[in-house]
């Protein structure tokens, strides 16, 4: 996060950065209340608990960074100012509070990196491993702290005689060093140009230090703190810095990356339903993709065609709460890992009962139209009789025959009005397919989609009543809104979709949590070349059973049928029973703890009708009849814990996006695909996956220089138009020497 921003042109790269945007340029910082700490090392952890204690007195938020320990701490905070201060003052600001804080703990107490005093910096936000602490003190009082500066030191006359040597003698007659700087006219910047300067005339950099050290105490009014002098004086020694950069002894010893996605177990094919299990695993084999994408695929392909027609009643003598198997999931995975390939082949047995309903609609629909004529011959004759007198009855007028619907299994891309319409005619459900389930997840989020969202969220249940009335559409009735969802995901996307749901904002509805069926597995790191003929008996025996899902009597299967218009349903058996209401009552008192964030405790609360849902679907797909047995719900709940740990996985790379990006760039380190002095862009331009964008390789980079892999250098020769220095990245020798 930065300081607020105002829209305006790209003063310093207008050509390269056209438009009016909310650059990240100092002149277009606009005040704020709070000022940012970014604290880059302790002298021990005894200094980091004393400045949590002296911060507790502010209005506060104290948090860890990626790279911090207990050993070697690293920390930011942010704390909030009674009044909007701008640029200047919030710079002013910090410097006075991080001297406070230098007089009360020490001058060797705490490294600050005082970039992020100014509004234009980003501070990075906490990680998933960050330790965060919230104080309730006072806020800062900017006009306190901004009229208390300390008065500059008294400076002994032979700093005052080396200044003014310095200052007659001229080491270059073009560079002009003005007698008086004083506060808002460049101290800092001054301090850069003239350390430059000493140092082109070929002083060392000790004697750059004493020079701006004494400038600083006779000549800066107010003085800077000498550390920021010191900084400024040294940021662009290049040369020597590459130098040290190169020596290991400058080094310290590398801290391993670790990626944060929580683990997953891999898939065990006997969650499946029997009949289901030799033709997953075929395909999974044949395609070397993750199972997970296959099983999850068929398992939402054979619910949608159970849709609504059939459900389930968890309660043994509760006839109020009944669920039925549309399920929605998503596969989860970076482009190329054969998810589309995947999901086509489980497909295939929906696919062909859209193709046998869209040729026996064809038939249905001749049938209709000789219909249709017979119904206007019949009119034309009436109509001539009563022309000639004879009395017709309103029992007599032929009845007009309805426009017939055709069955439907699948819908790719349709407005939500389509959907309903289609829905009207195919009350018991289908599915929504779509390859890149982002696309339909950003185009519910969009503005001007809340009807088009809210008619989702409902479809999810499947047993509610909808009904549309428009003028120009008129009304269109659909009795139980019931369909599934299906699709693929990039981690990116979802990482983005999924961060209004975790933080707030317009997904935080509940709709991402309906993605029951959601996996993100590891992919396999070894391929392996497998050429042989499908199993067709498998595969044939999973079409029979959509076949026989497609055509379920709920009578046939001894399901209550409830009066009125409600659901079909079964009930679960004794053993089945017992195992269920054990289980139901871990989940809610599991709900009931607290611990977890709300974004993931309402997903797992959604499996009130998942685990039902699934033992249900399981006990059809296999062909039983009656009630469900124990061996489906335990199946079901075995999918149950399966899919909760690639919930936690999924709803944690919102959070762990920093240290996977950080985890990527370290691989490409160590493989040598990148050279010393490497720059962001260089990084960026080959876009690898969590590396795309300049966002993801800067805070992997900080990540890595925080770990001691990598130590950055601004090197300004090469870029002085803008005065913003190309900042270089070097990589620790030890990792080269370990390599």
């Amino acid at each position: 996060m930065c300081a607020p921003l105002a829209r305006g042109s790209h003063y310093q790269k207008p050509s390269t950065y056209p438009g009016n945007k909310h650059w990240r340029l100092k002149d277009h910082v606009q005040p704020r209340r709070f000022i940012a700490f970014d604290f880059d090392g302790f002298a021990d952890p005894d200094a980091f608990q004393a400045t949590l204690a002296h911060l507790a007195r502010y209005r506060s938020f104290f948090y860890t960074t990626a790279s911090h320990s207990p050993q070697a701490p690293r920390a930011r905070a942010i704390l909030e100012v009674n009044r909007p201060v701008d640029r200047d003052e919030a710079i002013r600001l910090c410097e006075s509070l991080q001297s406070d804080m230098r007089r009360a703990l020490g001058p060797d107490a705490i490294l600050f990196d005082d970039s992020v005093y100014r509004g234009e910096q980003p501070v990075y936000t906490p990680v998933a491993t960050s330790e965060t602490f919230h104080f309730a003190g006072a806020c800062v009082d900017a006009d306190q702290w901004l009229t208390s500066s300390p008065a500059p030191d008294q400076v002994p006359p032979q700093f005052a005689a080396a200044i003014s040597s310095e200052l007659t003698m001229g080491i270059a007659p073009a560079f002009v060093v003005p007698d008086q700087i004083t506060d808002g006219e460049g101290r800092e910047g001054f301090i850069l140009q003239y350390a430059g300067h000493l140092r082109g005339k070929g002083l060392d950099q000790a004697a750059v230090d004493q020079i701006a050290l004494d400038y600083n105490r006779c000549h800066i009014l107010p003085p800077l703190p000498e550390d920021v002098v010191i900084d400024r004086a040294r940021r662009y020694q290049a040369p020597a810095l590459v130098i040290a950069a190169n020596n290991a002894e400058h080094w310290p010893e590398p801290q391993e990356i670790q990626a944060t996605l929580p683990a997953v177990p891999a898939f065990d094919a006997r969650m499946l339903p029997p009949i289901f299990r030799e033709w997953v695993t075929d395909i999974a084999e044949r395609m070397q993709c993750p199972v997970d994408f296959l099983a999850v695929g068929a398992m939402v392909a054979a619910g949608s065609v159970v849709g609504n027609r059939m459900g389930i009643q968890p309660k043994h003598l509760d006839t109020g709460w009944v669920e039925v198997p549309n399920l929605w999931g998503a596969i989860v995975g970076r482009p190329g890992v054969m998810k589309s390939p995947a999901l086509a082949q489980v497909h295939a047995p929906l696919k062909r009962l859209e193709r046998q309903a869209q040729a026996a609609f064809a038939v249905t629909h001749a049938q209709h139209q000789i219909a249709k004529m017979q119904h206007e011959a019949s009119m034309k004759q009436i109509e001539a009789s009563i022309k000639k007198g004879a009395a017709v009855l309103p029992g007599q007028l032929p009845v007009c025959p309805d426009e017939p619907q055709p069955k439907r299994h699948l819908i790719n891309d349709a407005t939500y009005q389509k959907i309903g319409q289609v829905l009207s005619g195919n009350p018991h459900g289908l599915m929504v397919f779509q390859d890149e389930l982002s696309g339909l997840l950003m185009r519910l989020d969009s503005s001007g989609q809340e009807s088009s969202r809210a008619f989702f969220l409902e479809a999810w249940d499947g047993k509610q009543s909808y009904t549309f009335d428009r003028i120009e559409r008129g009304t269109v009735s659909i009795p139980r809104l019931c369909f599934s969802v299906m699709g693929g995901l990039q981690p990116s996307k979802l990482r983005e979709y999924l961060r209004s749901a975790v933080f707030g904002g317009k997904g935080d509805d509940g709709l991402a949590q309906r993605l029951q069926m959601l996996v993100y597995p590891d992919i396999a790191p070894a391929w392996t070349h497998v050429d042989r003929q499908p199993n067709l008996a498998a595969a044939q025996a999973a079409e029979n059973a959509f076949d026989r899902l497609s055509s379920i009597e709920s009578e046939a299967i001894g399901a209550n049928v409830p009066l009125g218009d409600g659901v079909p349903a079964l009930h679960f058996d004794e053993d089945a029973q017992r195992l269920f209401d054990q289980w139901w009552f871990q989940l809610e008192n599991n709900l009931r703890r607290g611990d977890r964030h709300p974004a993931l405790e309402s997903h797992i609360s959604k499996y009130r009708k998942l685990v039902p849902a699934l033992a249900l679907l399981d006990h059809l797909i296999v062909g039983q009849t009656g009630n469900v047995k124990v061996a489906s719900l335990k199946r079901a709940i075995a999918w149950q814990r399966f899919l909760l740990a690639h919930a936690h996985r999924c709803y944690a790379c919102v959070t762990s996006a920093t240290m996977d990006s950080a985890k990527a760039l370290s691989n490409h380190i160590q493989r040598a695909a990148l050279s010393d002095g490497f720059t962001i862009r260089e990084v960026y331009r080959h876009n690898w996956s969590m590396l795309s964008n300049v966002k993801e390789v800067t805070e992997a980079a900080e990540v890595l220089v925080d770990f001691g892999w990598l130590r950055p250098i601004h090197d300004k020769r090469q870029d002085s138009t803008d005065g913003r220095p190309t900042v270089r990245y070097y990589i620790n020798p030890r990792l080269k020497r370990a390599a």
